[in-house]
């Protein structure tokens, strides 16, 4: 009985389209002879008034179950259109009549009269009619407002006018009836600020070389690496270079050493609001040509922010720092000093940017004591991440080693590559 009423639902739906009356022609008779199979043996089982008429009484309801089934269907194929509510077809055979009320992340929501609500895999449904317009959002990114047909197709949902489509290519339907997923804007909430980049390490490698034979004998060959690291609250970062040259009398070849000198350093931001931030920093250098064997300078202080935009940067920091300087000739240097610096960079366009760093580090014990760090450059991108720089390095030392020079300056040119 229950397998005969899915039937006669499934006749109603077929019947109600044009492309699949003629199916429904076909299913009425099933169900004619389905129908008989179920009363004959009631009639022979029943009251007095059927018992004892044997094959008359058979064709006899036989007959009037034509007749019904002949009327039924001509009344349906004339009204038109039959709401007896969506029907989805499952792979293993089942049926389930309701309304289909959503679809999302390969789920279905079906609104049935007497079970509720029923949740259901998309994935094992075989196909699915609606008796009125929904929209279905496919995964091609197109949205559409049909009515689902019966197809004969497996996998596939006929969208009356517009063609099959396989369900799984149906993203979501009736989206506009989900409910916002949890985090999500409410409709017509403005949209969610975009997210913030993803904090990543970024810097340079760079080289650079000058050989010279003939009139003049030299060698120069100097590497640098920078580092930083940038999130909401953290900068770090980080620096290293070494600078090596030499030069050879083309008249006596006697070779002497003209730079040798690296440094390291690294540095640390807390970004207390937006732009005002306090650093710890430290760094350590050797200048084996101005008798220099060490030189350690960690400090803290404090430092603004005044621009950071992708074509502009200036920043100016103020703090204390200990300055220890150790001579090759014998003897130490210690003290506290101030320190006083700004880093500005400005980018003119999509391959030249020009930058200038100057430090300032007097003595807080003798005036006439202090350090002063400056450099100047540009660079020019070549091809993608490859550039080339040049640079001006200018080191002051008011209370230098005895015997070197309180000055020095350096002009490197170099090819590098960002990352």
């Amino acid at each position: 009985m229950i397998l005969t009423i899915g039937r006669i639902a499934e006749f109603f739906a077929l019947a109600r389209s044009d492309r699949t009356r003629a199916h429904a022609v076909r299913l009425s008779r099933e169900l004619a002879g389905e129908y008989l199979s179920l009363y004959i043996p009631l009639c022979g089982h029943g009251s007095g008034r059927w018992r004892g008429h044997g094959r008359e009484s058979e064709d006899a309801v036989r007959r009037a179950c034509w007749v019904v089934w002949a009327a039924v269907y001509g009344l349906v194929c004339s009204a038109g259109p039959v709401a007896l509510g969506d029907l989805v077809i499952f792979k293993n055979g089942d049926r389930l009549t309701g309304t289909i009320k959503s679809a999302a992340d390969g789920k279905i929501l079906i609104d049935t009269p007497f079970t509720g609500t029923v949740s259901a895999d998309m994935a094992g449904i075989e196909t699915f009619t609606t008796d009125q317009p929904v929209t279905f959002e496919l995964q091609n990114g197109n949205a559409l407002k049909q009515r689902a047909v019966p197809t004969t197709q497996p996998g596939m949902v006929d969208l009356d006018g517009m063609g099959v489509v396989a369900i799984g290519g149906i993203r979501r339907i009736n989206p506009e009836s989900l409910a916002p997923a949890p985090g999500a804007p409410a409709p017509g909430a403005p949209p969610a600020p975009a997210p913030p980049p993803p904090v990543k390490w970024t810097g340079s490698v760079k080289a650079g070389a000058i050989v010279t034979r003939g009139n003049s004998d030299t060698e120069n060959f100097n590497i640098n690496f920078d580092a930083s690291r940038r999130s909401e609250k953290h900068r770090f970062t980080t620096a290293a270079g070494y600078f090596f040259g030499r030069q050879r009398d083309p008249n006596t070849g006697t070779e002497s050493t003209t730079t040798n000198n690296w440094f390291v350093m690294g540095k640390y931001d807390y970004f207390i609001t937006p732009k005002f931030y306090a650093y710890a920093q430290t760094r350590v250098e050797q200048d084996q040509v101005a008798k220099l064997d060490l030189r350690v300078i960690p400090g803290v202080g404090l430092g603004y922010q005044w621009y950071d935009t992708p074509t502009f940067k200036f920043s100016t920091e103020g703090g204390l720092d200990w300055v220890y300087e150790q001579y090759e000739t014998g003897g130490t240097n210690e003290h506290f000093a101030a320190r006083a610096a700004y880093h500005v960079e400005k980018k003119l366009n999509d391959t030249v940017t020009l930058f200038h760093d100057f430090e300032y580090l007097p003595s807080l014990h003798e005036l006439n004591d202090f350090n002063i760090n400056a450099d100047a450059g540009i660079r020019t991108t070549l091809y993608k991440n490859l550039f080339s720089e040049f640079k001006v390095v200018w080191q002051f030392d008011s209370t230098p080693a005895p015997g070197a020079s309180d000055s020095d300056f350096r002009y490197t040119l170099t090819i590098g590559f960002t990352f």
